[in-house]
């Protein structure tokens, strides 16, 4: 008796899966039937943006009837201003972007994240300079984007070395003059992200010192649109969730060709793909470490003074839970 039960009880768990499998597969092959609508996205370079490359080249976004018409974009600040000019419905950009935005306008909203990145900012130090300790920045000349996330990440790692921003010397230097200034000894030291970092370390050998400034912590790319749109169009935000679901799958089950689209796309070879996609999560989410993240990043923001605000903003206001909590409630993990 207990051997049949225990034969029933199998096999009812195989027809629940069966079951289950077939809801999720005639879901996933659902064609959409009504009119198709235009949504402007602006993307990025790189491999952050990877759910909607690989939505677009899986011809996703056509198969839930949206003309998507996406442009890569130059870099997170241009698509925040180009979205609020009206010439984007939707952008991808980083949480620190949208955090600066947020503390000068309310009207912007956060879809969710469609990428969690790890351990890609690092400080790469001049070994003959002195430094192989973090302790022995202090005095040192830094080289660093500022008022970005890698200022910001550089923040956190001085304060965890007890140290402050004012005990370096900070520059301000570009992306594209990093290697050049730290190859030449101008700066001791610069906070940058992979795969520059790579370029910059091959470049200086055995001379190079690497710090992570970032950390365990993540940061998180993600998808905005100004708070109107989704007033006037929610059901095109939730059909572009269910495009980029498919990507997220197709990601999952396909890394390789994943990596091809990428490599398609132009900006990086492949071999530096390969490398860094261990470091992206290229999952849909709205995590509660994500709102955390911003209020630290708000806070820090005022304390510099890089705005007239005072005070945080309440970021669950700023988030748009609707379409996600109808297409994949699971990947919210936010209390609100």
């Amino acid at each position: 008796m207990k051997t049949y039960i225990r034969k029933m009880s199998i096999l009812a768990t195989i027809i629940l899966v069966c079951i289950g499998g077939f809801f999720i597969w005639a879901w996933q092959s659902k064609k959409y039937s009504g009119p198709v609508e235009k949504i402007r996205i602006a993307g990025a370079v790189g491999i952050v943006p990877a759910l909607v490359d690989v939505a677009r080249d899986q011809g996703y976004f056509k198969e839930f009837g949206l003309d998507a018409e996406v442009t890569l974009g130059k870099n997170g600040v241009t698509n925040m201003q180009d979205l609020l000019a009206g010439t984007f419905d939707v952008i991808a950009t980083a949480d620190f972007v949208f955090v600066k935005q947020s503390l000068a306008t309310s009207d912007i909203r956060i879809l969710g994240s469609i990428d969690a990145v790890s351990n890609v900012i690092k400080i790469v130090a001049r070994k003959d300079h002195a430094i192989d300790t973090p302790g022995d920045l202090k005095g040192k000349k830094v080289g660093v984007i500022v008022d970005s996330s890698a200022e910001f990440f550089l923040s956190e790692f001085l304060t965890f070395n007890n140290l402050k921003l004012t005990d370096i010397n900070k520059v301000s230097v570009q992306q594209s003059d990093m290697e050049n200034l730290l190859a030449a000894g101008t700066v001791d030291a610069v906070v940058i992200w992979r795969p520059v970092v790579d370029k910059i370390v091959k470049r200086l050998g055995a001379n190079a010192v690497v710090f992570d400034a970032q950390g365990s912590q993540q940061y998180y790319f993600t998808l905005v649109s100004q708070s109107e749109l989704l007033k006037t169009r929610p059901a095109v935000i939730e059909r572009l969730w269910k495009a980029l679901l498919l990507a997220e799958e197709f990601i999952k089950n396909n890394p390789a060709a994943a990596q091809k689209i990428i490599y398609n796309k132009g900006g990086n070879d492949s071999t530096v793909i390969s490398d860094l996609w261990p470091t992206n999560s290229f999952a849909i989410s709205l995590d509660q470490s994500l709102v955390l993240l911003m209020e630290d990043e708000a806070r820090w923001a005022i304390e510099k003074k890089l705005t007239v605000a005072t005070t945080i903003p309440n970021y669950l206001n700023f988030i748009y839970f609707d379409a996600l909590e109808k297409i994949k409630p699971e990947a919210i993990t936010i209390t609100h």
